[in-house]
């Protein structure tokens, strides 16, 4: 019982995490899209969306 608190503890806290990528990403594809994204933003932006799919995988494995 007290493992399963702590996945479904463990799957809310990578769900929050992945709410707060997605909100970055989102904000970085805007400027994008308006030609406004600096190159280092770029970079950042790529490494975002590789985190959040991780992210996605990890919450798809454990559910």
């Amino acid at each position: 019982m007290e493992e399963k608190k702590k996945q479904v503890e463990d799957i809310s806290e990578l769900k929050s995490q992945l709410e707060d990528k997605e909100r970055k990403i989102s904000i970085l594809e805007w400027d994008k899209q308006r030609n406004q994204l600096q190159y280092s933003k770029e970079a950042y932006l790529k490494k975002l969306k590789e985190e959040a799919e991780t992210l996605k995988e990890r919450i798809r494995s454990m559910e």
